[in-house]
């Protein structure tokens, strides 16, 4: 795309499989006009995944400096599933996947398991102090703005 020729973009779970940061966060840059958003989601702690490649986990700290290093101003930084709700998605993955091999039962037993696990995890999101599940979080959502 042409310099400066984009009002916004929307970055949804790349950023951790890009190996080269300054390329990928400065091509973003470079293709917004000036004011222009950059609406980006990425990985605090996660599993690895790779799909091709998975090489990175950001705390709330990094992800911002990584971003506004490379010219970006950060407004805002939304914290997805802190650390108590983080360890039960991980045990609501694995249980669906062995759910999965078990015929006819397991896929009907998911289903209360699944809805279960994830009001758990809303339990323990609200229980859980801002200060450890902000900067503790499975994804982050950032907004950001190139400079007018």
């Amino acid at each position: 795309l042409p310099d400066n020729s984009a009002d916004g973009i929307v970055s949804f779970q790349v950023l951790e499989h890009v190996w080269d940061l300054d390329l990928y966060i400065g091509d973003c840059l470079r293709v917004l006009k000036p004011g222009g958003w950059l609406l980006l989601s990425t990985h605090g702690s996660w599993l690895y995944h790779p799909h091709p490649t998975d090489f990175r986990r950001w705390t709330r700290d990094g992800l911002q400096d990584e971003l506004q290093s490379r010219g970006f101003t950060v407004e805002e930084t939304i914290s997805i599933v802190g650390p108590l709700a983080w360890t039960t998605m991980f045990r609501l993955i694995g249980m669906n996947q062995v759910m999965r091999n078990v015929p006819i039962v397991g896929p009907i037993a998911s289903i209360p398991i699944t809805l279960a696990m994830n009001l758990r995890m809303l339990v323990e999101d609200r229980i859980t102090p801002a200060q450890i599940r902000d900067t503790n979080a499975s994804v982050y959502v950032t907004l950001s703005r190139k400079p007018a």
